[in-house]
């Protein structure tokens, strides 16, 4: 059977590294927003980075997703059709929901984009 080009298998080595590293960043988010959210600490400097760096893991994962075959009743799928059908009645909407950089939103909104690199930006530019 021919496999379409760009379509990962499920179990292929980069996909089981990608899913090992998402359980770290998953950890980081469960650890630092919490912190960040109960004590007021905003994400600043290098913390700003590996947020931004977070936020385009989580959206490269949606992008992966798309492209990723998966494993039905025993037969392996990969078909991006069915991968996308798939994605969209499954997890797509929680991950875009998820995914949504809302502090940088903000940020955007109140022009303090700039303030988060230099750690001690207090007025907004």
């Amino acid at each position: 059977q021919h496999e379409p080009r760009c379509v990962l298998h499920p179990e292929c080595k980069f996909r089981r590294l990608w899913d090992v590293l998402q359980v770290f960043v998953l950890a980081y988010v469960a650890i630092a927003v919490p912190i960040r959210v109960c004590f007021g600490i905003p994400a600043k400097g290098a913390a700003y980075i590996v947020d931004l760096m977070v936020d385009a893991y989580f959206w490269a994962d949606i992008v992966l997703n798309f492209r990723t075959g998966f494993i039905k009743k025993g037969e392996l799928v990969m078909d991006p059709t069915k991968i996308r059908k798939r994605y969209f009645n499954g997890w797509f909407t929680i991950d875009i929901i998820a995914s949504l950089p809302v502090d940088l939103a903000v940020k955007l909104a109140r022009r303090q984009v700039l303030c988060t690199f230099a750690a001690t930006c207090t007025e907004p530019l």
